[in-house]
């Protein structure tokens, strides 16, 4: 991030099943408590084209290559960062989405088996200044866990549930090389809701305030 923008970015990442809209509802609830720019974002969304794209990314009927799914990824980030964040981000506000590029890196990349540097170089063209948020953190859970939630929440799942087993502890990898790379705090979400939140906000939260203290 520019030492001018005035506002902060900040983004809970993590592979499916661990929790990531909870625990963003939670800080979004809790952060809007203390200041009234708190803004949540979708990182496949919140965009019109975004909106749009999303529904050929999830829809099972239509084939793509991993090369064809990151390229719609990329767009929508890029859209998402040059519409929402940068502009908000400027004027002051925070900004919270649940994902960013990281999920390109553990999904098309350990997870499709995509080239990495050239996933990472993409996405920094694409973000520009927002390409490494404020703040990040990892939500990670054991692999039962994470289908055990994904069984019991999303009985009718889209196509990234459908991969198997091995496709997410391809994926799972990803996140830790992420959160070894980039000095990035993984967090244990097989607590409680509350306390998970706790952790969170310990790490995001104190973004998020410190310019209004």
């Amino acid at each position: 991030m520019s030492e001018s923008h005035l506002g902060k970015y900040l983004v809970i990442e993590g592979s499916d099943g661990v929790g990531k809209t909870t625990q963003k509802s939670l800080l979004l609830d809790r952060l809007s408590t203390h200041r009234d720019d708190v803004i949540g974002v979708i990182d496949t969304g919140s965009t019109d084209i975004g909106t749009a794209i999303r529904g050929l990314i999830i829809d099972p009927s239509i084939s793509k290559t991993p090369e064809t799914e990151f390229d719609l990824f990329t767009v929508v980030r890029r859209e998402l960062a040059a519409q929402v964040i940068q502009p908000n981000v400027k004027k002051g506000s925070v900004i919270l989405s649940d994902r960013n590029w990281f999920s390109a890196v553990a999904y098309q990349g350990f997870g499709r088996g995509l080239d990495i540097d050239m996933i990472i170089e993409r996405s920094k063209r694409a973000m520009g200044d927002f390409f490494m948020p404020d703040g990040v953190v990892i939500l990670d859970a054991p692999i039962e866990v994470k289908e055990e939630r994904l069984r019991l929440a999303r009985p009718e799942s889209d196509w990234f549930e459908k991969e198997g087993r091995s496709f997410f502890e391809r994926v799972a990898r990803g996140y830790h090389w992420l959160a070894e790379k980039f000095d990035v705090e993984v967090i244990d979400c097989t607590p409680s809701v509350n306390a998970v939140h706790e952790l969170v906000f310990s790490q995001l939260g104190k973004i998020a305030l410190e310019q209004n203290e």
